[in-house]
């Protein structure tokens, strides 16, 4: 069921398909080793798709290498962010958010 979603919302984000197959492998692994939310979504979302195609395409021409490029940077900086809060325990941000809203 997860493989034809992500492919899909590899169409929606303009990357290559074969992107969508490791938005599956690489997430799952990195939150087995390093994860301990429940409430964490490890995998592809098409909202995230949606932003991401609507905000790169006013840099770079849609499925061209340099919009697969800055994917690819977003991507790791998000992944850099989510483990640095990992390290300095952010977790009760969310806790605190989730209390207040």
């Amino acid at each position: 069921m997860r493989v034809p979603e992500v492919m899909g919302y590899t169409k929606i984000s303009g990357t290559p398909t074969v992107t969508g197959l490791y938005t599956i492998l690489l997430p799952l692994f990195a939150f087995a080793v390093l994860g301990a939310s429940r409430q964490l979504v490890v995998a592809a979302d098409s909202a995230t798709a949606a932003v991401l195609a609507g905000t790169l395409t006013a840099v770079a021409k849609s499925g061209s290498m340099e919009y697969v490029g800055l994917t690819s940077i977003v991507a790791l900086t998000a992944a850099v962010m989510l483990v640095a809060a990992r390290i300095f325990r952010l977790g009760f941000l969310a806790a605190f958010f989730r209390a207040v809203l």
